[in-house]
């Protein structure tokens, strides 16, 4: 079944029919996946019927189509890139905001492994990288088993939370840099 695309303004909400629940039988109401509105032609120009895929890794829904109905599986934001084609595998679609379903040119960036990594999810909390020392609040940063890179100590821990967020930006920064020169 195709999908339904509507405009609204900037942007192209793709209406993504979801399977039926297991334990109730009932359909699962539709998701609305966000594009750019340049990007329509593309979007057009297939024959898709693009689908919510839910990760494993960090739960977020992705959406996802197979080439002609029956070949390999395509993601929309690596489409909307271009890098779906053979050779381009070493690189990464990062989501800014964490939303699989947001695949707006603003949202979308190229990056490497590590990269994406940085902008995972890691907590519930807006204060990773933070802890309490005492009566301070020291901030670290690192990237996997990558030793942790001391911040400092704050008074507050608004303060090593800036101090955090600042760092993993400069540190997303680099590896997107590297990513685009790879």
């Amino acid at each position: 079944m195709k999908n339904l695309y509507t405009v609204v303004g900037d942007e192209v909400h793709i209406t993504i029919n979801r399977k039926i629940s297991r334990t109730d039988r009932r359909p699962a109401p539709p998701m609305i996946a966000r594009v750019s509105l340049n990007k329509l032609p593309m979007l057009q120009s297939t024959d898709h019927c693009w689908v919510a895929h839910k990760s494993k890794r960090d739960l977020t829904h992705y959406i996802q189509a197979r080439i002609g109905g029956t070949g390999p599986i395509t993601s929309l934001h690596r489409m909307l890139l271009g890098l779906n084609r053979p050779g381009m595998s070493k690189y990464h679609v990062d989501h800014e905001d964490n939303d699989g379903t947001n695949n707006t040119d603003a949202n979308l960036r190229i990056t490497n492994p590590r990269g994406n990594a940085l902008n995972r999810r890691t907590a519930k909390t807006d204060l990773s990288g933070v802890r309490q020392d005492g009566s301070r609040w020291v901030a670290n940063v690192g990237i996997g088993k990558q030793r942790k890179k001391y911040l400092g100590s704050f008074a507050t821990q608004e303060e090593a939370s800036s101090a955090y967020q600042e760092a993993r930006i400069r540190l997303i920064s680099v590896e997107t840099v590297h990513a685009i020169k790879a």
